[in-house]
């Protein structure tokens, strides 16, 4: 079987652009999801990716 070669070109600018990450912690947020393997709570979430903006862009 052969196996196709992705383009990940510039996916995790993607992933990491402001918008997204606010749509993604929003739909996190309201679906009560549960902490991740980061052991971070839903609740920690929004005041992390403010504080740390910056450096994820």
């Amino acid at each position: 079987m052969k196996r196709r070669k992705r383009n990940t070109n510039h996916l995790i600018e993607r992933v990491l652009y402001p918008a997204n990450l606010t749509i993604a912690c929003k739909g996190v947020v309201s679906n009560k999801g549960a902490g991740g393997v980061d052991g971070m709570r839903v609740s920690e979430l929004k005041d992390y990716l403010d504080q740390n903006r910056k450096q994820l862009d």
